[in-house]
């Protein structure tokens, strides 16, 4: 080969630089991406919604309540304006079950949901799913003889007609509806004899948590809470027992 040739055709170089550049890069906006996300997480969540919130003196009880990771609604099964075991029954080849005079109500991620109903079920590639892609969520609906015990993370507030009346249009906007304006029963997915899960209206994804549904829930209501809030916890420190 001519000196020429070798130098209109030079042996071509592996620079390793560019060969790492890509992943340090990603990982570099990655982080940016989780500050961010915890600022907001922390902004937010101490920013309050409805600072002027005052409790209704009758109304609808209704209680706010935590496993510790998971914000769910308790209501009265039957009440003046919702009937809830019309509108979402439990299993139909379950007996009657007229002690039942409680209803607990909840969206999130249908992998959390159906595929992890306890915490030895938890799979870090459901997490990950739920976490990073929008995913398809669910509504639980679950009938209980007793409610919770009021604490820290089961707060007790009483909603005027009107406000309740929100409250209950805005959880069943998060099922998604039949052309019978009826929830979509998700069949053979459930804990027991008195719970079901329905398809949910909307996404699951990393800024649009069960939670984040709940706390909107509440603020609809006019209820003081967090302005966001992607975790529990920001909840329960707005919303206390009176």
């Amino acid at each position: 080969m001519t000196k020429q040739a070798a130098i209109e055709n030079p042996k071509p170089k592996h620079n390793l630089r560019s060969l790492v550049r890509w992943p340090i890069r990603v990982i570099g906006w990655l982080g940016v991406g989780i500050i961010f996300y915890g600022l907001m997480v922390l902004e937010l969540g101490w920013l309050t919604a409805n600072p002027d919130y005052k409790q209704a003196s009758e109304g609808t009880e209704i209680r706010i309540w935590s496993n510790g990771l998971h914000t769910d609604f308790v209501l009265p099964v039957r009440s003046k304006l919702m009937d809830w075991a019309a509108f979402a029954p439990y299993s139909k080849n379950a007996p009657p079950a007229d002690h039942l005079k409680y209803v607990i109500v909840g969206w999130g991620d249908r992998g959390f949901y159906i595929e992890t109903p306890t915490y030895d079920d938890f799979s870090i590639t459901t997490a990950l799913k739920a976490i990073f892609l929008p995913t398809d969520s669910v509504m639980h609906v679950s009938y209980h003889s007793f409610a919770p015990s009021t604490s820290d993370k089961c707060v007790r507030v009483v909603l005027s007609d009107d406000q309740y009346r929100r409250f209950v249009n805005f959880l069943i906007a998060g099922f998604r509806l039949s052309k019978h304006n009826k929830p979509v029963e998700i069949p053979g997915a459930s804990y027991g004899p008195y719970d079901t899960f329905f398809q949910g209206a909307g996404s699951y994804h990393l800024f649009r948590t069960c939670n984040n549904w709940a706390n909107q829930a509440l603020q609809t209501t006019g209820v003081k809470t967090p302005m966001w809030s992607p975790f529990e916890y920001a909840i329960f420190n707005h919303v206390k027992n009176r």
